[in-house]
Formats: structure tokens, sequence, C-alpha cells
């Protein structure tokens, strides 16, 4: 198997491993200009389903409303095992 190819399945591994920072990540990538067309298209549906108006690219990228990050899963996890070891 060649490096690409082991980079790519160690990448999908990790993105079923971590659903909840998988669902977020779009948060992190997508230009807000983007946030801010889709939002003024899809309003009516936004609001009905209960869904936030970001304002702004720092808002977005608080992550409030999101599901965990991934970091916070691994701190989780970690927290765990050391219990288990203890």
């Amino acid at each position: 198997m060649n490096d690409k190819a082991k980079k790519t399945l160690k990448h999908s591994v990790h993105l079923r491993s971590d659903p909840a920072a998988t669902a977020s990540r779009w948060r992190t990538t997508i230009a807000f200009s983007d946030v801010r067309a889709l939002q003024r298209h899809c309003q009516k549906a936004i609001q009905t389903l209960g869904y936030p108006d970001y304002q702004s690219l720092q808002e977005l990228r608080g992550m409030a409303a999101a599901a965990p990050t991934a970091e916070k899963n691994q701190a989780e996890k970690n927290d765990t095992n050391k219990k288990k070891k203890r």
C-alpha cells in the first residue's frame, strides 16, 4: 500500500471513530460568504427547523451550537482510560 492510500485509510478510520467531529467539520472549512449565501437562499427552512442564523465568522467558528469537538471527545476518552487503569 502506498503512502497516499495509507493516509486516506487512516483519515477514513478517524472519521468513523468520531462522528461528532465529522458532522461539525464544515463549520471550520466553509467560507463565510458561502454560509451567508446559503442562509439567504434557505432562510425559511433554516428558521422553520430552528437552525442558528450566523452573523459573523467568529460566531460560526465559535461552535457554541455544534456537537462536541474532536479534542473534547479525545480528552474524555483519555480521562476514561486513566480511570480504568487505576
